[in-house]
Order: structure tokens, then C-alpha cells, then sequence
């Protein structure tokens, strides 16, 4: 079945970036390492490229714009240019005066914030990084306010910025939001704080860029129905070449051996060159439909390529797939949702789309963060099948009928401020100063049962009081760059002497998805046991085992000792930034100083009671039978990780037991359980002791 007009206009628009500009949030790219040669096959000049930019047609339409509107809703598929050239536009039409004021550019992802730097300062040619363009991230800044004029941050940053040092973001001349179709929680609170600011702000411009039709949505929330003359909608036009769409004639009964069978298929009957590419949901997915086609190819005269993509993935198995295939044989890439937008990958002619995806959702009557498999939005499908079309004509294959997708599937994906913790979110606003945070204006407001929850938490931290306003304790915990309940155990650690050994813990969850790779084969599990000898510790559990492993390898300079505990390299580089900004932190302002040396028992034991402090409603208590662990908070019963050193090495002598653990998070399980990863025993008894207030 062919597409129609809606679906042509809309794919017609859907390009590709260049390359050097693609980004991929789990790690593919190395932003230290980056080299624009290898993301960037073009032998033109930076000026030749920008003038071939779709987007460079408008750029006197835009510049007028800023001149005669306050704010600008940009509609522009990815490719067009938006994100490197817009900001170049504004401080070339004279809105930059450094150190008085700059021109800011926002992003949801920390990796397209620096290579969106490092391309913006070479297009410019200024090679120092901060100097003439700068980029500010969580635990890491290149910016000089006396010289800079262009300025990439995440939304976050900003949003903390407005939230700590400077309420009004005086020193920003326009403020460009990129990717706001994504509807991240940070990109809409910084959507309501620009809002706000505007009214005491009148000449701040707003540029909002969003890849969807959604475009009226954005201007109406900033300048109402009735003033257009404060807003314009300008759309830019891309480079897409045509998907022909097939749909399946009925529901599929599985996704995973369907998908496997019609790659298959594909291989075996196309007569035209290109690769194939199946969207499946999760990483676990991706592996099981390796095996699945490994053993139906296994007697066939001529084989496919098999490859994996998704983020937890190694980065030089990831590598694989954007390097280029001179055995003239058809690659079969198994990938999840990472590869709809953030990754181009070449020669991509045929697109399997499963209609699934994994998406994060927070249970605030349970506790729990859950990551389920969910059927994908219209918006979504449409930019699978565009993978088809980016560097040449394709076709894509959907394993579900066209009326399910009509009548299933939501238009866009569901905001991430009804999916997800809000407790940041609410702590940010009250120390804004919004104490009716109810009443501030979002483009989606959270659910009531999440802010009971936010609420609830924040009281057990000590964050606000009986009245729901911010403790001093509160603003302590808001200044923190990370999570309240991280902050709290921080906090916790200065008062028991355990800071160094707490910090390396915090800097590790802020990345641990990314940081532990899983092995595949059985001598990798084999060669992964035997590494994790080495790092049991006390047998106490996972924390212990992430203070145990930064202290093995903090000084290695060979990614080979990484990968013998099979620990990413990048992430783990990541961790070390990390740590440093927490101890910069610590040093600075709160006055830390190292105290009395403690024996391993009592440090253990202290290190464990600080991230209790912080983490005491994410608790359980084995079952009566002694079979399972319940849940303190919902009574329902979980199931530790098998990746825990709690299960793995269960038998092992030093692997202690305890009646009580502790957890730092939450997902589903393909068989609707609840796991429970990064586990430590800990004793009943603390509970009453660390959070009286909660467990009395």
C-alpha cells in the first residue's frame, strides 16, 4: 500500500543531519575523541554546507521574524539545519553582546549539546571550544561569559540555572528550545518558566523548534489565540526521498518472530541493493532475535549479516554498524527506538517496524519505575519508516494493520510529565518560589496522584514542611545537581565520615544503565565471574561491589581491563567527571573535611545507613516462607536482578543474607514481574533509626 498525501507531506519533510551531527544519547559517540571526518563524508567547505542547508533559504525570513515577533515556533524535520544554523543566524543579525548577553540554544540530550558545539565552532572558525561557542552540561561546562556568544546547554541546566542563580535568565537574549515536539519533563518546565520570564522580559525572544505538525500547540500556550501578532509559525522545508508503507493484512501474534521471518523473506526475495533495519523493543529483544535468525540460516546456502544496536551495547559493537560493508552482503540490523531519530545508519533500504517500544512509567501508588512494553505513537511510525527514505527510495513494512494504528495508537507519545517522577519537578517549582505549583502553567500538568506522591517524598527528606513549604534542609537538597534523594544521601555522609565512598556511589547511578555491559556467550560469563571475584567486597551487596570496582580501576588507562569486568569505558570515564563535580561540590560548599579513619565494618555499615537516608521508601523484607522479597512500601513482592551480586553469587560463602535490602531502581521483567536492581542487605533496625519520621 502506498502512502498518502498526509503521511508524503509529512515524510517529505523528515531528512536527515549530516553525520558529524548525528547523536546517539547512550554513547556511540565519543564527544572527547569526536572527529568530524568520520560522522561527516562531505569534501565541501563549512560555508558550501551551511549555504546547502535547507534551512539557509530562510534566513532573512527568520531574521525578520526575530525583529517583529517575540516568539518563533520553527517546524523543520532533522537535517534541515535548524540546530547549527539558527543561533549562527542570530548572533550574525547583531544579537550578542558578550559579556552582556548571548544567544542560547537548548537540548534535551547532553552528547547533541557538546557535538552541536564543537560543529558550530568549527562552521565559525574559532577551534577553542568556549571561547566563541560554549556549551554548558550537568558536571561539565566549556564557557567563557566574556567572549561567548552562542551558548548550548540541556534543558536542565537551565532550568536549574533559573532555579538558583539567575530567576529571570537575564543574560540571554534569545533562548531557542530544540526538539520540544520530544516533550521531555525538563524541555516543558523550561517551556513554563520562559512563559513566566516573558512577563517580566517583554524584548526576550523565544524560538521553540519542533520536528511535528504540533506547531500551533507551542504558540498557543506562549501567546494565546487572539495575539498573533506576538508569534509566527515558520516551516522549513527538507530532503527525504519516498517510503512506500505496507501493513500487515492482521495482528501479528509475535512481534519478535514475525519481524525475524520478514527480514528474512526480504533477503532472500529482494533483487534491489540496501540493508534492512527491524525496530524491536528492548535490547533483550535484539539478542533473541539474533539467535532466532542465526538458527533459521543456519543450513542456507547464502547469509545475511547480523547486528545488534542498542545502548547498553558495547561501543565498538555498536560501531558496526555505521562502518562501511564491502562484502557486498545485505546487513540485517536489529536496533530499538534509538535508531528512529538519533542515528543515521547507511544504506538503510528496507524498515521491519514492530509497533512496540519500551517506555519508562513511574506506578506513584506502588513506588515503582517501570519500564513497559508499549505500542508506539502515529508520530513514532513515521519516523521509523522515514529511515527507509534517508539516502535513498525505501520501504517499510508494519506488523500491524492499518486500522490498529489509526485507532491504537496516540498521535504523538505521551508527555514525559504524566509518565514520570515528578519530585524534582515539584521541589524545582517551590524553590522558584511557585508554592500553587498546581497552577503553573505547563503544556501538559503531571497527575494528581504523581504530585501526592512528589509531596509525600519530599516530606520524608525533610525538603518542606507540614505546609508544604521548602525546609532550608529543602533549598540544601535543590542546590545539589542531581536528584533530591541523591543529595539527601550525600548529606547523610558528611555527618557519618563517609563521603569519598558515598560520592563514588552517587556518581555511579547517575549512569549505571550505560556503565555495566552484560555478557553474551558462555565464556564471557565465564570470564565475567571470574573478574567479579575480585570485587565482592564484604558480600553486603551491589554498592559495596560499585566502590569496590571504581577503586580496581580508577588508575587503568587500557579499556581492556574495562572490558574484562565488562564495564564501559566512556561511562566509566563519565563516572570520574562525575565524582569530580561532587567533590568540587562538597569541598566548596559545604565545608567537608576527611575525619577519623573507620574500620571496613564500620565503613560498610555507615555506607549503607547514608544511602538509606536517601533511598529508605525503596525497601524490602523477605517473605515468611523466605522464598521472595516484599515490598515495605506496596506489599508486593519483587525479585532481585540476576545481575545482582545478591543472586548471581548467592552461594558464594562471603554473599551475606539479610531479612531487609535496600534498592536504588525498578523495572519490569518479560514475564510482568517486578525486578529490583543495585541491592545491599541492610538491618531492620536502621529504618527506625535513619527515617523514624516514615517507618515508626
Amino acid at each position: 500500500m502506498n502512502i498518502n498525501k498526509n503521511q508524503q507531506d509529512y515524510i517529505a519533510r523528515n531528512i536527515r543531519k549530516p553525520e558529524w551531527l548525528e547523536k546517539e544519547e547512550e554513547g556511540i559517540i565519543n564527544e572527547e575523541n569526536y572527529s568530524s571526518n568520520i560522522f561527516n563524508i562531505s569534501n565541501q567547505s563549512f560555508s558550501q554546507q551551511r549555504l546547502n542547508l535547507p534551512i539557509h533559504k530562510h534566513r532573512r525570513q527568520i531574521l525578520y521574524a526575530l525583529e517583529n515577533f517575540k516568539v518563533i515556533v520553527i517546524v523543520g524535520e532533522t537535517g534541515s539545519g535548524k540546530s547549527t544554523q539558527i543561533p549562527q543566524y542570530c548572533a550574525e543579525g547583531g544579537w550578542t553582546n558578550p559579556p552582556n548577553f548571548r544567544v542560547l540554544c537548548t537540548q534535551p540530550r547532553r552528547i547533541a549539546v557538546i557535538n552541536l558545539a564543537i560543529r558550530m565552532a568549527e562552521e565559525r572558525g574559532n577551534s577553542i571550544l568556549g571561547k566563541d561557542v560554549g556549551y554548558a552540561v550537568r558536571f561539565d561546562e566549556k564557557l567563557d561569559v566574556q567572549t561567548c556568544c552562542i551558548q548550548l546547554s540541556t534543558d536542565g541546566v537551565i532550568v536549574r540555572e533559573a532555579s538558583t542563580r539567575d530567576p529571570l535568565l537575564s543574560q540571554y537574549s534569545i533562548i531557542m528550545v530544540d526538539e520540544a515536539h520530544e516533550r521531555g519533563i525538563q524541555s516543558d518546565l523550561l517551556l513554563g518558566l520562559l512563559k513566566k520570564i516573558r512577563k517580566k522580559r517583554p524584548e526576550l525572544r523565544v524560538i521553540i523548534c519542533s520536528a511535528t505538525i504540533n506547531a500551533s500547540q507551542f504558540l498557543k500556550f506562549f501567546v494565546g489565540s487572539n495575539k498573533t501578532n506576538e508569534g509566527v509559525i515558520i516551516s522549513v522545508d527538507g530532503r527525504q526521498y519516498p517510503v512506500d508503507i505496507f501493513y500487515s493484512q492482521e495482528p501479528v501474534s509475535n512481534y519478535l518472530t514475525s519481524s525475524v521471518r520478514t527480514a528474512l523473506d526480504l533477503f532472500r526475495a529482494k533483487n534491489e541493493n540496501g540493508d534492512i533495519l527491524c525496530f524491536l523493543p528492548s535490547g533483550e529483544d535484539v539478542d533473541n532475535a539474533i539467535k532466532l535468525a542465526e538458527e533459521l540460516c543456519y543450513d542456507s546456502k547464502e547469509t545475511p549479516i547480523l547486528l545488534p544496536l542498542y545502548g547498553t551495547l558495547p561501543y565498538h559493537l555498536q560501531l558496526r554498524v555505521f562502518q562501511a560493508n564491502y562484502t557486498n552482503k545485505t546487513r540485517i540490523i536489529f536496533a530499538t527506538n534509538i535508531a528512529e531519530t538519533s542515528v543515521t545508519i547507511p544504506n538503510i533500504k528496507y524498515v521491519i517496524d514492530s509497533g512496540f517500544s519500551k517506555m519508562p512509567y513511574f506506578d506513584a501508588e506502588q513506588g515503582f519505575e517501570r519500564l513497559l512494553v508499549s505500542p508506539i505513537s502515529q508520530a513514532s511510525a513515521l519516523q521509523r519508516c522515514g529511515r527507509a527514505g534517508r539516502m535513498q527510495p525505501g520501504k517499510c513494512f508494519r506488523l500491524y494493520t492499518e486500522p490498529d494504528m489509526i485507532k491504537s495508537m496516540p498521535e504523538c507519545t505521551p508527555p514525559e510529565v504524566i509518565r514520570t517522577n515528578v519530585t524534582s519537578l515539584v521541589l524545582t517549582l517551590k524553590v522558584l518560589g511557585i508554592d500553587n505549583f498546581m497552577k503553573f502553567d505547563l503544556l501538559t500538568p503531571p497527575p494528581l496522584h504523581s504530585v501526592e506522591y512528589a509531596l509525600e517524598t519530599l516530606f520524608a527528606l525533610s525538603a518542606i514542611d507540614q505546609d508544604a513549604n521548602v525546609t532550608s534542609h529543602g533549598y540544601t537538597l535543590s542546590e545539589f545537581p542531581t536528584e533530591p534523594r541523591v543529595a539527601k544521601m550525600l548529606l547523610k555522609s558528611l555527618e557519618y565520615n563517609v563521603t569519598e565512598e558515598v560520592m563514588i556511589v552517587a556518581a555511579i547511578l547517575q549512569v549505571a544503565r550505560n556503565l555495566f555491559l552484560q555478557p553474551r556467550t558462555e565464556q564471557e560469563h565465564i570470564d565475567y565471574d571470574q573478574s567479579m571475584e575480585e570485587v565482592l567486597g564484604d558480600g553486603t551487596g551491589d554498592f559495596i561491589s560499585f566502590i569496590e570496582i571504581y577503586k580496581l580501576l580508577k588508575d587503568q588507562k587500557s579499556p581492556d581491563a574495562f572490558r574484562s569486568f565488562f564495564i564501559n569505558y566512556l561511562a566509566f570515564r563519565r563516572v570520574s567527571e562525575i565524582l569530580k563535580q561532587f567533590k568540587l561540590y562538597i569541598y566548596q560548599y559545604l565545608n567537608y573535611k576527611q575525619g577519623n579513619i573507620l574500620n571496613d565494618e564500620e565503613k560498610s555499615k555507615l555506607i549503607r545507613k547514608s544511602i538509606l537516608s536517601g533511598f529508605f521508601f525503596q525497601v524490602a523484607k523477605l517473605s515468611s516462607n523466605k522464598l521472595k522479597y516484599i515490598s515495605l512500601k506496596s506489599n508486593k513482592p519483587i525479585t532481585i536482578s540476576p545481575w545482582s551480586v545478591l543472586t548471581r553469587y548467592r552461594s558464594h560463602k562471603i554473599i551475606q543474607k539479610s531479612q531487609y535490602i535496600i534498592y536504588g531502581e525498578t523495572h519490569d521483567t518479560s514475564r510482568g514481574h517486578i525486578e529490583v536492581k543495585y541491592c545491599s542487605c541492610i538491618e531492620g533496625r536502621w529504618l527506625r533509626e535513619i527515617a523514624p519520621h516514615y517507618w515508626a
